[in-house]
């Protein structure tokens, strides 16, 4: 039987992935030399490493989701491996959607709470903010990124990063916030900003400010612009070169 690289990986995917039995792949494929319980190991795998990934990723979501209903973690990794199987480059791109997918879940499945998707997200950017490329200005949307939950997602994290069976789960608390790789520090760090502070980033991006913010004073604005480069949100304008006049003589 002659089996071409292209006739490997069209068999191989849906396999592992658990959307097609040996007995098919094999039959496609011919016997494989390990045996064909060697060889279905390889599905046990596949789904492990997907685990392992989601696990590292969302560490904090994996120990509220364990402790508010242990078998429910698996369900919900089985059911995102199935609606979004693994196609990136990177490992880490396994677990892109995890938030989309949870909102989307708890449109059909109104009794998952809600901040299971917020966790999501704010795990999923503070590693994007902290692996982004070092982008001339401010990196909006890529360094720095900006958010509105509906509880104190930071401090959660934090909590359940410190002990999980300790973490007391916030009540609802609208909270808007910059998540950002501090631009001297360059560690991730998040930050609530004030009216004047959202103006100021506004500005400083060229883009319109909401008519519900119009009405912050100009001062104001320059002062928490200030205050957001001083936590490393922002960084310094840069300053316009000192030209020497030329002698005219």
């Amino acid at each position: 039987m002659s089996v071409t690289l292209a006739d490997f990986f069209s068999q191989m995917r849906p396999y592992l992935q658990g959307h097609q039995d040996l007995a098919r792949t094999r039959e496609v494929l011919g016997p494989s030399p390990s045996g064909d319980h060697d060889f279905s190991f390889y599905r046990v795998l596949a789904e492990r490493n997907l685990f392992k990934i989601l696990r590292e990723l969302y560490a904090p979501l994996r120990a509220l989701v364990l402790r508010d209903q242990a078998a429910l973690w698996a369900t919900l990794v089985r059911e995102y491996i199935a609606a979004h199987p693994p196609g990136g480059r990177h490992p880490n791109c396994a677990g892109e959607a995890l938030p989309e997918f949870l909102a989307a879940r708890r449109e059909r499945q109104p009794d998952q709470p809600a901040i299971y998707e917020e966790i999501a997200d704010y795990c999923w950017i503070r590693l994007q903010v902290q692996r982004a490329p070092d982008d001339e200005g401010d990196g909006f949307e890529s360094r720095l990124m900006v958010r509105q939950y509906s509880y104190a997602i930071p401090e959660f994290v934090a909590a359940l990063e410190a002990d999980p069976d300790a973490a007391e789960r916030p009540e609802p608390q609208p909270v808007v916030l910059f998540v950002y790789r501090h631009w001297r520090q360059l560690h991730a760090c998040s930050f609530r900003p004030s009216a004047a502070g959202l103006v100021a980033l506004a500005r400083r991006q060229g883009l319109a400010v909401p008519p519900a913010l119009q009405a912050v004073p100009p001062d104001h604005v320059d002062v928490a612009e200030a205050q957001l480069v001083e936590h490393g949100v922002l960084a310094p304008a840069p300053q316009p070169l000192h030209q020497e006049p030329l002698d005219q003589e």
